[in-house]
């Protein structure tokens, strides 16, 4: 133990894989993350509570004097969580159609197969 922190062993223990198949989840709590760490720079810049301000914190960060860099990174961090649903609906919806068009496909097969048979 020292004054910068503490430091833990572990000792025969295994670990799996770093990621894991539950990606979307992953790429959720991240988003979510971003916008919080982008609403706390807000406050801390603007020295006011979100709740305080009648305001949405998108104006505010309009309004902001800030360097456009800063004001850039800021923004998309507060839209990430936004984008990140997009992608989850539009993977859901491919997934949804892939799924369609393989019983279409499946039922085609079947379709083609019995009518052979009828005409043996």
């Amino acid at each position: 133990m020292s004054d910068i922190g503490i430091k833990v062993y572990l000792k025969k223990i295994k670990f799996g894989e770093q990621r894991d198949n539950n990606l979307e989840y992953h790429m959720h709590v991240e988003s979510q993350m971003l916008k919080m760490y982008a609403k706390l720079l807000i406050e801390m810049l603007t020295n006011r509570d979100e709740h305080q301000s009648s305001e949405s914190v998108t104006t505010v960060l309009e309004n902001l004097q800030i360097e456009p860099e800063l004001k850039c990174i800021l923004y998309e961090c507060l839209q990430a969580e936004a984008k990140t649903h997009k992608m989850e609906e539009d993977r859901y919806q491919q997934q949804i159609s892939s799924h369609i068009e393989r019983e279409i496909r499946i039922q085609r097969e079947l379709e083609q197969g019995t009518n052979e048979q009828e005409t043996d």
